[in-house]
């Protein structure tokens, strides 16, 4: 469950949200003028409107390219100064370490109830370090 308070911390004044057991919440963003509030699921981002404490549309928002929570390393979501779009960067797991692992993918959504397909904005690719590649230092010497 995703529970949503008012800053009053009034339980009248809170909204519920079901997630799936599949779902793990991976990170948070709350838009400057407040009335917004995304959370990153991996596959998907939930993208919520608020008026006051009163809950006025939410939607869910697919990230294309992850068909699995199981391919996602890590997660960020941002909102525009203007609150007018959602920017979510989704970092990709490869467990067989292809040449897509470690890759960030950033789309970006219009903050609307329908929102259309996202934009891609690029896709950087993270340094992959395997063990092997991490230096050994040799033994102190003995005194």
């Amino acid at each position: 469950m995703l529970l949503v308070l008012h800053e009053s911390g009034l339980a009248s004044h809170a909204s519920l949200r079901h997630l799936d057991t599949q779902q793990l919440p991976t990170c948070l963003a709350i838009s400057p003028d407040n009335c917004f509030v995304a959370v990153g699921l991996g596959t998907q981002a939930l993208l919520l409107r608020y008026s006051g404490f009163d809950l006025q549309w939410g939607i869910t928002l697919t990230v294309p390219g992850f068909a699995t929570g199981a391919n996602v390393k890590f997660q960020t979501c941002q909102f525009a100064p203007d609150s007018s779009c959602l920017a979510v960067s989704t970092q990709r797991n490869d467990p067989r370490r292809s040449h897509e692992d470690d890759a960030v993918s950033t789309y970006v959504w219009s903050c609307q109830p329908i929102p259309g397909d996202p934009t891609r904005l690029w896709t950087v690719q993270m340094p992959t370090v395997r063990a092997s590649d991490v230096p050994t230092c040799p033994p102190p010497n003995p005194c």
